[in-house]
């Protein structure tokens, strides 16, 4: 191992936060949860999940009258939380019952103590599972889901959190399962640790925001209560998913134990890593969390077989570099931050790099995956989108979603080049990525300033200069073209290609109804019609970033109640081309 390694290895087992209380963790400020998961008739073949009994424990508040207790977002991207009213919330303390209010300022929804509080305040209130169908369309994997019998969701949707959810300030968070109302073989997981508990850990109060939680007819790659190892590294799903999940967990242990140690990171307990899958009705992809990540399928399998590395090493880079937001310092940003340029294309370079430096794949995965993201950046409709209006609207239109992807990757690959040949290959890119891991590592800042601090040390104002003109939009990002001659003999090369064009309002995937066609577009010009009700299309990243993928939809046509199903395939593309490039063999 290199001596840097070496070094960061020792540094982040020093910092890592604790799993289990300690002295110096008494004194912090606490939450225990407490979950109940309530099924249907045990005597049925298979009990359906009703719902989640919480029980929350605040320590002290020491809250004074009308002021905030707890907070949730109403909608979080396109996703709506539990949005609990006023009744759905019971309070207590040490002097009895606690009336709460309800206020809702912005995307907000606050909890308002209507005495000052005293002693630790118990919450009660029930979680249910979000319905879903085909209509639904993708956005955040974070919504509390009934999963073969099971559930599966993230802290934040249902976990109303103190005020601070989005500082920095640490507690110690405790949560712990009853599974007395339910049936015979269930199990219970959290991202930090499997069984009922009482499971601790230390932080922020991200620690249960960012968190994934899973209960039910549970199955596992290994079998933690026999083999500690998966006490370690695991993957949870439910159901019998038609793909070989067992093959997934081999290659994706293998896959984490690699990239743990490129980032200088022991393999450990408290380093656990957790993976859950989750059928969907429509939309494969991932989404990464504290110490784990959801990757949802939907019945296309063949697609997810062919996408499913890239994503899964994608979302497990997340695990480590980040940006912390400028707002908060948190980095759990749940594709809402300014910041994901940074995220979102770091770990675009890791997940295409990486498996190459391992051997776990050859340089044409390399070059395909490079030349897509490139692909992408060129010729997105919205290419000269500011990062803060791309995120804004992320959720609503799929092009600035992965506009964030794309250009946050091709201004790493230039950033990489210029670091390169200023300090005559003496840094790297991964000497400041692992700069500012270590800063977090340290409990120091890792926020935007000090990337441009670092920038503006090693490159100069001019590259500061350059990083707003990437964020606002204002001019093309075009790396150095001997960017990767080193490592991979290959150059950068103009190809114009034609621009990405639905020929209709980008809005009709998630609304499921073709609006706004565009006349003398390949869409018309293959029969789409406004009105068209969409049953299935190709998934958006994938024809926005893969050139040559066609648009293939299925339509149901009025007049009639049933109306007339229709495919229709086509060539997403305007017949004008964009400024674009790609590498090529030097």
């Amino acid at each position: 191992m290199a001596p840097f390694l070496k070094q960061l290895l020792q540094i982040s087992q020093l910092v890592m936060g604790p799993l289990i209380s300690t002295p110096e963790s008494s004194g912090l400020a606490a939450i225990r949860v407490h979950l109940t998961p309530v099924f249907s008739s045990f005597s049925s073949a298979s009990p359906q999940p009703r719902h989640l009994a919480i029980d929350m424990t605040l320590s002290s508040p020491e809250a004074e009258a009308d002021t905030e207790l707890l907070s949730l977002p109403l909608i979080i991207g396109n996703v709506p939380s539990q949005q609990y009213n006023k009744d759905a919330l019971s309070a207590s303390d040490a002097s009895g019952p606690l009336d709460l209010e309800v206020r809702d300022e912005g995307n907000t929804r606050k909890w308002i103590v209507q005495r000052r509080t005293v002693g630790d305040v118990t919450v009660a209130f029930t979680a249910t599972p979000r319905v879903v169908n085909s209509d639904t369309p993708p956005g955040p994997r974070i919504d509390l889901r009934e999963q073969f019998g099971g559930l599966l969701g993230v802290g934040s949707t249902f976990l109303p959190l103190p005020s601070d959810r989005d500082s920095t300030s640490q507690y110690r968070c405790t949560l712990q399962w009853d599974l007395s109302k339910s049936p015979e073989g269930t199990r219970s997981v959290w991202s930090f640790g499997e069984g009922a508990g009482p499971i601790v850990r230390i932080g922020s109060l991200s620690v249960l925001r960012d968190s994934v939680i899973g209960v039910g007819p549970l199955k596992s790659f290994v079998d933690a209560r026999a083999d500690p190892s998966g006490e370690i590294f695991n993957v949870y799903w439910f159901g019998d998913p038609e793909f070989d999940v067992l093959q997934f967990g081999k290659d994706t242990k293998v896959l984490f134990e690699k990239m743990s140690k490129f980032f200088g990171e022991a393999s450990s307990k408290e380093n656990s890593y957790r993976i859950f899958l989750r059928n969907t009705p429509r939309g494969n992809g991932g989404m990464a969390f504290q110490r784990s990540f959801i990757l949802e399928y939907d019945k296309d399998i063949l697609r997810l077989e062919h996408t499913v590395f890239p994503v899964v090493a994608h979302e497990m880079v997340h695990n480590w570099p980040l940006l912390g937001k400028e707002t908060d310092g948190s980095d759990q940003d749940i594709d809402t931050s300014d910041e994901s340029w940074y995220s979102e294309g770091v770990a675009n370079y890791y997940a295409t790099m990486l498996p190459y430096r391992f051997g776990l794949r050859d340089k044409a995965y390399v070059m395909k995956q490079i030349n897509d993201f490139l692909s992408g950046y060129y010729t997105s409709p919205v290419v000269n989108m500011s990062n803060s209006e791309a995120t804004r609207i992320s959720w609503q239109e799929p092009n600035a979603l992965r506009l964030r992807y794309n250009r946050g990757f091709t201004y790493i690959l230039k950033v990489g080049a210029q670091l390169r040949d200023k300090s005559r290959n003496k840094t790297t890119l991964d000497n400041v990525i692992y700069e500012l891991l270590e800063r977090k590592r340290h409990g120091q800042s890792y926020k935007l300033k000090d990337w441009l601090a670092i920038l503006h040390r090693e490159l100069g104002q001019s590259a500061v200069d350059e990083f707003y003109e990437m964020a606002g939009g204002c001019k093309l990002v075009i790396p150095q073209p001997d960017f990767l001659s080193q490592e991979f003999g290959m150059k950068l090369v103009r190809q114009d290609q034609e621009i990405l064009e639905l020929g209709f309002d980008p809005s009709s995937i998630s609304d499921r109804t073709i609006s706004g066609l565009k006349e003398n577009t390949r869409a018309s010009e293959a029969g789409v019609e406004d009105g068209d009700k969409i049953l299935a299309n190709s998934f958006m990243f994938e024809i926005g970033d893969d050139y040559q993928a066609m648009m293939n939809l299925v339509v149901k046509r009025p007049p009639g109640p049933e109306g007339k199903e229709l495919s229709i395939s086509y060539w997403p593309r305007a017949y004008e081309k964009a400024e674009c490039y790609q590498i090529t063999e030097a």
